[in-house]
């Protein structure tokens, strides 16, 4: 029982810790925020730290708590007036907002919220006693932890496949099980909160997707709130929290892929951001539409798809008219260089494992796509056969295809600036994945063992795009800012900003 409320004591305070230093990290530049933005401040936070935990890596300072710490601590002295300004605002609009919100619940909607709190707690409770038992979970993502906290650097190099001894090596049996190409953002967060309580533990690391859990309910419920009003906030947010699609990653211990729900809720956030940007709110969520989106890239490939899509959006409909509108070349790159910089930790991970020579028998080369043109049709229908027993409606993964489809063809019927943006940013998401099928060297594996890891992905950013395609059909919602049917140009940073 001890062990028990001391993990859940170190996952409360990871999650605090992460909310602070994202808070912290946005302030220098922005004090007040859209509620859905500051709902996804504990996982930037967490992107903060683990990647401050790799510069310390690269520059052989040891990891510790003081270490972590410190430099967050003297910047909370240094920025104190500015800091808890935005701290007591974040408090205040969520202290009013949930007064207002109970004050107008009905009976049916309190019956949500404390079924949805028993589910989460169950969560809770299986995340920080039941071990994980799924090989590629504990094996890749907890071990790649345990190496990372040991030699207090993140080096994939430093793996070594289990029973070999072998350090290092190119040899493709050591890759293929330890996937030392994998981008190592994840097992870093986990790394982190080894940092924190000072030795490794699997169980209290493998209870990071609280982490998550807690802002993609909270974002969900904020921008649906925002666009539909409370009671279909709390609907939403009980279905953030509800959906069997869920259960995979957070109560299964047997559930092998583990990070895909964490890649899902970067992804999400990065939609809940980008959502907002287009709809005219507050410059900082365009940044943090790309912060987001490149965390989703350092979780999982999956999310470098996602990149492309967010960064095609922003760049047709906010970052154009910003270019067009600039008076001199050097005002134009400003705009431009947040978005540079922030692209360096994707970019510059893809060099890396490029010159570390990782062997990556899952992504085929540039000869095998042109070699491989003639066999996509077969490919593809091989993989509609794979996909016909996940299509029923026996399936999980069949509700969520129709939900996809229905989502999708309500934002077509919507056609404003900020609907149409969410339906490319997701369909940009599914042919990804299709692609992926079709041009993988193994597909019927491929197939089998991944619509369920996918759903899981997709199943986040669902919600804000069904809340998205109700919009117009809803009348109950405090609006976002009217979406206007042109970019706007520049130097219009009038943002309203979203309802609390």
């Amino acid at each position: 029982m001890i062990a028990v409320l001391l993990s859940m004591l170190a996952i409360v305070e990871y999650v605090v810790l992460c909310y602070l230093t994202g808070r912290m990290f946005v302030a220098l530049i922005w004090t007040e925020l859209p509620a859905p933005t500051i709902a996804g401040l504990p996982v930037l936070g967490a992107g903060v730290l683990a990647g401050q935990l790799w510069v310390y890596g690269l520059a052989h300072i040891p990891w510790n708590l003081v270490t972590l710490l410190l430099p967050w601590l003297v910047l909370g002295v240094a920025t104190r007036k500015r800091f808890g300004s935005a701290i007591g605002s974040d408090v205040r609009r969520t202290t009013v907002a949930a007064r207002e919100d109970w004050a107008r619940l009905d009976t049916f909607s309190v019956v949500l919220v404390v079924v949805g709190t028993v589910i989460a707690l169950t969560y809770v409770l299986n995340l920080i006693t039941e071990p994980l038992t799924g090989f590629d979970a504990f094996a890749n993502w907890l071990y790649k932890a345990k190496v990372f906290y040991v030699s207090h650097a993140v080096n994939e190099s430093l793996l070594i496949l289990p029973g070999t001894g072998d350090p290092g090596g190119l040899g493709s049996s050591v890759d293929f099980v330890l996937h030392r190409e994998y981008p190592p953002l994840f097992p870093t967060m986990v790394a982190t909160i080894y940092v924190i309580i000072g030795r490794p533990d699997g169980l209290t690391g493998k209870a990071i997707n609280l982490l998550f859990l807690a802002s993609s309910a909270v974002a969900i419920y904020t921008i649906v709130r925002s666009m539909l009003g409370a009671r279909w906030a709390v609907v939403f947010g009980f279905l953030a929290v509800s959906l069997p699609t869920f259960a995979k990653a957070l109560y299964t211990t047997d559930y092998m892929g583990y990070a895909d729900f964490a890649v899902g809720v970067c992804m999400l956030l990065g939609l809940v951001n980008l959502h907002l940007a287009v709809s005219g709110a507050a410059a900082v969520t365009r940044v943090l539409a790309a912060i987001f989106a490149v965390e989703a890239s350092m979780v999982k490939d999956e999310g470098g798809v996602f990149v492309v899509a967010v960064l095609l959006v922003l760049g047709l409909l906010v970052l154009r008219p910003a270019w067009l509108g600039g008076r001199r070349g050097i005002q134009r790159m400003s705009r431009f260089l947040p978005y540079a910089l922030i692209l360096l930790p994707f970019v510059g991970w893809k060099l890396w494992v490029r010159a570390s020579g990782f062997h990556q028998e899952h992504v085929p080369s540039l000869s095998d796509l042109v070699l491989g043109l003639p066999y996509l049709p077969n490919n593809a229908i091989r993989i509609a056969s794979d996909l016909r027993p996940a299509l029923s409606i026996h399936s999980d993964f069949g509700w969520l295809a129709v939900a996809i489809a229905l989502s999708l063809a309500l934002l077509v019927v919507d056609r404003t600036r900020y609907a149409m943006a969410a339906g490319v940013v997701v369909f940009v998401q599914l042919l990804g994945y299709w692609l992926a099928w079709l041009y993988s060297p193994i597909p019927d594996f491929i197939v089998v063992t991944s619509y369920e890891r996918l759903a899981i992905q997709l199943a986040p950013m669902l919600l804000v795009l069904l809340a998205i395609g109700l919009r117009r059909y809803v009348d109950a919602g405090e609006a976002l800012p009217a979406a206007p049917s042109w970019p706007r140009q520049a130097g219009s940073e009038g943002s309203p900003d979203v309802a609390s």
